[in-house]
């Protein structure tokens, strides 16, 4: 009868042994750090204005939070290392002397204040579709969204609209705009493509970075009617269209 409780209780203590070891030893799993993870910058958020990372930064940003909260970051080819804390109640980022606050939304991670520059930067868990910059568009931005053909257009001092133009033979061929969701733009002036350029949205106003050395010059304005105002300029033109979007863009 010993031996068979003896036997038994050793069988107890092997079970018990291999569940703790099963366990990590402690009985309990390691609660999971919300953070934890590599995140990838997407967009950059200045002045009410969103921008490609790419647009803003030279080489790679991203940040590599351990479990612990030590921060691993690249910046602009920069690297280096810092620490999550919490302070009032918030989340924030020390690097460098610097607290930037950070927002976590799902796969979403938002980092205000970038080292005191002014510049917010939205990055997504690497894996997810959160690094789809796509996502992140403004309601500004979708509303601009698709092609665009000019309707009628004015003449530097004219009051009044016209139809036709010199050079082409259908107004709608005069100006065409196609905005693409990697916020870039196709310019197409009185049938010739001038080129894809960036841009961008702030306050109703769309500027199109073209090259510098270009004689053109675009500026666009959403009126309240849902067209575009689209002020055009070269070394021989000054006209403002009235732009419209295709049929089936609405």
């Amino acid at each position: 009868m010993k031996k068979s409780i003896r036997y038994l209780l050793s069988v107890i203590l092997v079970v018990s042994t291999l569940s703790l070891i099963g366990c990590g030893g402690g009985g309990k799993a390691a609660k999971k750090n919300p953070y934890e993870g590599k995140w990838i910058a997407v967009v950059a958020e200045a002045l009410g204005t969103q921008m490609p990372i790419e647009e803003c930064f030279e080489g790679d940003v991203n940040l590599e939070i351990e479990h612990s909260g030590k921060v691993k970051f690249t910046i602009d080819n920069d690297k280096g290392t810092g620490k999550l804390a919490k302070k009032d109640e918030k989340t924030v980022l020390k690097i460098e002397g610097e607290e930037m606050s950070v927002t976590l939304d799902g796969d979403t991670l938002i980092l205000d204040d970038l080292l005191g520059q002014g510049v917010n930067i939205i990055f997504g868990r690497e894996g997810t579709d959160a690094t789809n910059p796509e996502n992140y568009l403004s309601e500004d931005e979708l509303a601009v969204i698709g092609e665009w053909y000019s309707e009628n257009v004015k003449e530097l001092l004219d009051e009044e609209a016209q139809t036709t133009l010199d050079g082409v033979d259908n107004i709608n061929d005069a100006m065409r705009l196609n905005f693409a969701k990697d916020r870039t733009v196709q310019v197409i002036y009185k049938g010739a493509e001038l080129g894809t350029y960036p841009w961008s949205a702030l306050y109703g106003y769309y500027a199109i970075e073209m090259d510098d050395e270009a004689p053109e010059n675009v500026l666009i304005t959403m009126e309240e009617d849902g067209s575009l105002s689209v002020q055009y300029s070269d070394e021989d033109d000054y006209l403002t269209f009235k732009c419209v979007k295709s049929a089936g863009e609405e």
